[in-house]
């Protein structure tokens, strides 16, 4: 019975976040691939999302968490046209934002973004804290969805675009206007 509400790791991929969720199933993708080339992890496991949703019905929480959510305040952001694609990556959040896309190398740059700037750098760590809280947008070139930008970016609330591979390069060093959809978690 236990084995239908946890799973090994080395049973879990990217493609089972609808089983475990999006951490459980990279911590079983990084068991995966990492296991083979000789780096020593164990084999830990996941609870199931069907025992999360047990775990609230048998304590009746279910209801009050769903009358919760029934109070947000929640919108939907539609694009009236479109423009040209310039970077792709893994979408946090669900936006869409207009301003100004400043890139910077290091949080020393800091002073050169504005509050409500869009940030676009190669990676952030918690060094970048402090300058994260300016931003309406975070567009790193690497990163994932459990990277340090799209954590912050959920904590903060603002749409972030992660592991673009190259959005500091098509995004010169200079200021320009851009308009960004996100569609993520």
């Amino acid at each position: 019975m236990i084995y239908k509400y946890t799973k090994k790791f080395s049973e879990l991929s990217n493609d089972k976040v609808a089983l475990v969720g999006g951490k459980n199933a990279s911590l079983g993708e990084m068991f995966n691939q990492l296991s083979p080339k000789g780096i020593k992890i164990p084999d830990g496991f996941a609870t199931t999302a069907e025992a999360y949703w047990l775990f609230l019905d048998e304590n009746n929480i279910r209801p009050k968490l769903t009358a919760l959510m029934n109070k947000l305040d929640l919108k939907e952001y539609r694009l009236t046209e479109k423009g040209s694609l310039i970077a792709t990556g893994k979408a946090v959040g669900s936006k869409i934002v207009s301003g100004v896309a400043r890139v910077l190398d290091s949080p020393a740059e800091a002073h050169k973004l504005q509050v409500g700037e869009i940030l676009v750098t190669d990676i952030t760590n918690p060094d970048w804290n402090i300058v994260l809280k300016k931003e309406s947008v975070i567009i790193t070139n690497k990163g994932g969805r459990t990277s340090h930008a799209a954590i912050v970016a959920r904590e903060l609330g603002v749409a972030a675009v992660v592991g673009t591979t190259n959005a500091t390069q098509k995004i010169k060093r200079r200021t320009i206007n851009h308009c960004f959809l996100c569609r993520g978690r």
